[in-house]
């Protein structure tokens, strides 16, 4: 059984540390066992952003520090641009 009694933390150790928390109250166990067991079944599909030859390493890197995309950034072997 979880305790669902106050906790206190310290909000500084985040920001000081460049920590990002993520989390979610809003589902309840069920929600997640169902997620999970979808993902194990091949049901839920990562959303890609972009792709990249491994060639291209640097490109990608730069777009992923930008922050800008939504999803994963993929790269692949090869010398080719994968589509």
């Amino acid at each position: 059984m979880r305790s669902t009694s106050p906790r206190e933390f310290d909000l500084r150790r985040l920001y000081l540390h460049n920590v990002a928390l993520i989390g979610s109250s809003m589902h309840t166990p069920a929600h997640f066992a169902r997620l999970a067991a979808d993902a194990a079944a091949g049901r839920v599909a990562p959303r890609v952003a972009a792709r990249y030859a491994l060639r291209d390493i640097h490109a990608a890197q730069e777009e992923f520090a930008r922050s800008a995309h939504v999803g994963k950034i993929v790269v692949v072997p090869g010398t080719s641009t994968p589509s």
